[in-house]
């Protein structure tokens, strides 16, 4: 059942009545997976040195009033593994497509393969691996944007999901400004704004750039005991202090905080006793909450702030 172990963490009848306002949509989900035909086709977005950077893109087979929206999703690894083509990031772009969006998930430069990402991989140079992965969903974004021009399409509305890493690279693409990790030769128009994020255990090495010109719908999936990226405040793999690889990074709790102080919406699905398998268990389990966050948030701007708790598997 859709909201088996969900709580909505609400204190009026406000909040009672958001939750019964998510009954349609969730439902219209569950039935709009039945055979709806989606094509997937392998196309390349960037070639950098020996790195030729490929990506899935799954589309409905008919025109849909979705095809507006596009998903781009940043797989996990660590920055050093993991494949675009894994069997639930397969399975949760597909999905996307059968609700009638375009997806699509993406390959990207992993600057950490053969060094690791845990606490002897200096700070600096994870900051850098953030910046790498960063260029490449710019790219990745621009790809398609053009795509789109070509084809006579000029509102094409882009949502990028990401899980562990892809999640770290996605929340840093969006929410740190140009001038502090993102390349200056960034492709993208000055200003450019995504429609909205989806984060599956990820984290930002700083929530002070968060602001109103930056802040978009953002969903969050996250464990509260998640041991290698902080739900609330910590270091990187909880590092201590005296190692190369600390860096402190912020979570969606104080990531929902700064939006909550920017009157901001966000929907922020917290599993208790949970740990860092809700980096990809969202892919296969909560997909209907993320038709559901695109619907209310994005396509109709449905304004909300939700924190949903549920229980770990």
């Amino acid at each position: 059942m859709v909201f088996m172990h969900m709580k909505l963490l609400a204190r009026s009848v406000t909040g009672f009545i958001m939750l019964l306002s998510l009954l349609p949509a969730l439902l219209r989900a569950q039935e709009s997976t039945v055979d709806v035909p989606v094509i997937m086709e392998e196309l390349v977005y960037a070639i950098k040195g020996k790195d030729t950077l490929a990506l899935d893109y799954y589309h409905p087979a008919a025109d849909s009033l979705r095809n507006k929206y596009l998903v781009i999703f940043v797989h996990g690894g660590g920055f050093s593994g993991g494949s675009r083509r894994e069997e639930a990031n397969s399975y949760f772009s597909r999905q996307l497509a059968t609700f009638g969006y375009q997806s699509a998930s993406i390959s990207y430069r992993l600057t950490a393969k053969g060094k690791g990402f845990g606490c002897n991989r200096p700070a600096a140079e994870k900051l850098e691996t953030f910046k790498a992965a960063v260029e490449d969903v710019y790219d990745a974004t621009e790809y398609f944007r053009q795509r789109a021009k070509r084809a006579g399409q000029d509102s094409l509305h882009i949502i990028l999901a990401g899980s562990s890493a892809g999640a770290e690279a996605i929340l840093h693409a969006v929410y740190w400004p140009e001038k502090i990790l993102a390349p200056p030769s960034s492709p993208l128009p000055a200003g450019y704004r995504y429609a909205g994020i989806i984060s599956m255990a990820g984290a930002l090495a700083d929530t002070s750039q968060i602001n109103r010109t930056n802040a978009v719908p953002s969903l969050f999936f996250h464990g509260t005991e998640d041991n290698l990226v902080p739900y609330g405040v910590a270091s990187h793999h909880f590092c201590a202090e005296d190692r190369p690889g600390h860096l402190i990074l912020y979570g969606p709790e104080p990531i929902t905080a700064q939006l909550n102080r920017l009157d901001a919406p966000y929907y922020n699905v917290v599993f208790r006793h949970g740990k860092h398998e809700w980096s990809y268990l969202p892919l296969i389990s909560q997909v209907s909450l993320v038709y559901d966050f695109i619907e209310h948030d994005i396509i109709y701007q449905f304004w909300r702030q939700a924190n949903i708790v549920q229980k770990s598997y």
